[in-house]
């Protein structure tokens, strides 16, 4: 049969046209599309280096950032870090002591003289004293004075010293009987500059043990055939030592805290807001560059509301992969009160609608008005953390920061890098210059024939041609099985 050839000329050249076919789809790029150079600052030795991230970056970039590279002058990718950018921030903390070694001498005037000497590693002048009783419903005088005469060795003879007074009239009390108060708390004024400071303290308690009526009365009645023939009336009255059972001390410490989520405000584009009168809503578009944001802030001149609003923004994603919600679709990311409330001695405001981490380009706020006059919203602030890339850098030499590329995670050896950021190490500040677009890497060289059966012409004509011997073979095929006999002997 003239079938057998004809097929397998078909059949072959099927499968060199189909090696040899074009792929509809791309395969992905698998270079980053835009670089930027550092602006380094000077170097003297290997330093721990900060490149924070700008929109450019944030609105190019996938999320996760796994398309992140830092190469050197030679093209040589860097290890770094990404992390949040965070701040220190200074907070007072108070600390205490408690004073030891007091010398006690009650004088005739019922007054308490206590003095002691602070220890060498404690501050020259301390905030304050406490005095410690266990006393309830009382009120006491108190003076302080510092010595002025030489500490060095740790006592001061009292020839050498002079008493210079810190406070004149301070009060300790305990008012129980009367309302929850109580105060046993002696501040000392601050040094001013030359003025001199020691270690040696005098307080004086004045009237250390006072008359104390009794809350009870004593009644005493006389009775003579159910007749009162007199009554007396009796107070007691105690006599109350102050007793301390302590005396501590303080004084402040500035201590630096670390705030991981060190905010930046980000620039709002495109802001817009519309009533929507059916649903009784006003309507708050804005958009971003992609920047990570936490919280929104509305703007507004309104006094005294209290209204519900809510987050949403543009699912682009769907729209790229083709799902089904479509361009249109939203997704809520927070929600939350927005209010102002200002009348007579009421003074509250939260404007801030706070949302998780969120990465995306279009965005609006539902603000719901009910019946109420609409809010005349005039802006948001975008605001949320700020990420910077961390690196090792040698002096003298250049950077560049390339990203936005459909590229995987990078996995470097961060060891050395973990251990200096976790040591405390502080890192210098790089910046980010403009950008530009990475050149494509030129395509592979086509053999010939590669490059002739890519041309759209021949590969149709040659489509044609197979078209056309599979409809003869197929014919002459279909002509030569009706002269096959069939089961009684016949042409079939």
């Amino acid at each position: 049969m003239r079938v057998r050839p004809l097929a397998r000329a078909a059949g072959l050249a099927l499968a060199v046209a189909a090696f040899w076919m074009p792929t509809t789809s791309l395969a992905a790029d698998a270079s980053a599309r835009y670089s930027k150079p550092l602006r380094m600052p000077t170097l003297d030795s290997e330093e721990l280096v900060a490149v924070p991230l700008d929109s450019d970056v944030y609105e190019a970039s996938a999320d996760g950032f796994p398309d992140l590279r830092l190469l050197d002058a030679a093209g040589e990718e860097i290890a770094y870090v990404l992390r949040k950018a965070s701040t220190k921030e200074q907070r007072t903390e108070r600390r205490w002591f408690r004073v030891a070694n007091q010398t006690v001498q009650p004088h005739d005037d019922g007054s308490l003289e206590i003095t002691f000497t602070l220890d060498r590693e404690l501050p020259d002048r301390p905030l304050g004293f406490r005095l410690v009783t266990p006393l309830e419903n009382f009120e006491r005088r108190i003076t302080a004075a510092v010595s002025t005469g030489d500490v060095s060795t740790g006592t001061v003879s009292q020839e050498n010293s002079e008493w210079k007074p810190l406070v004149d009239d301070g009060l300790v009390f305990d008012y129980s009987r009367f309302m929850d108060v109580r105060n046993i708390e002696l501040p000392l004024p601050q040094v001013n500059d030359g003025e001199t400071s020691g270690r040696r303290y005098r307080l004086t308690i004045a009237d250390v043990t006072q008359e104390q009526q009794s809350q009870l009365m004593e009644l005493t009645r006389n009775i003579n055939a159910d007749d009162e023939t007199s009554r007396s009336e009796r107070v007691v009255v105690n006599r109350q030592p102050f007793r301390i059972d302590r005396i501590e001390g303080w004084y402040d410490v500035e201590v630096a805290d670390v705030v991981r989520d060190q905010l930046a405000e980000y620039p709002v584009s495109d802001f817009a807001s519309v009533r929507d009168a059916e649903s009784k809503e006003t309507i708050v578009t804005f958009a971003l560059r992609r920047e990570p944001v936490t919280s929104f802030t509305v703007q507004t001149d309104d006094r005294n509301f209290r209204r519900a609003a809510r987050v949403q923004v543009q699912e682009e994603s769907s729209a790229r992969v083709g799902e089904s919600e479509g361009p249109d679709a939203k997704r809520e990311v927070g929600s939350g009160t927005l209010e102002r409330l200002n009348f007579g001695g009421l003074n509250r405001t939260e404007l801030i609608v706070s949302v998780p981490e969120t990465r995306e380009t279009n965005y609006r706020m539902i603000v719901e008005n009910n019946d109420s006059k609409p809010l005349a919203i005039t802006g948001v602030v975008a605001k949320g953390p700020s990420y910077e890339a961390v690196f090792l850098a040698q002096p003298g030499e250049e950077y560049t920061l390339q990203y936005g590329g459909d590229l995987a995670a990078p996995q470097y050896d961060t060891a050395a890098l973990s251990a200096s950021i976790g040591a405390g190490y502080d890192a210098v500040t790089a910046d980010l210059g403009s950008p530009t677009p990475v050149d494509s890497p030129p395509p592979p060289a086509q053999p010939a024939l590669a490059a002739a059966l890519n041309d759209p012409r021949l590969l149709g004509g040659i489509i044609t041609l197979l078209v056309i011997v599979l409809g003869i073979g197929l014919y002459r095929a279909t002509r030569r099985l009706d002269e096959f006999p069939g089961d009684d002997g016949q042409p079939s």
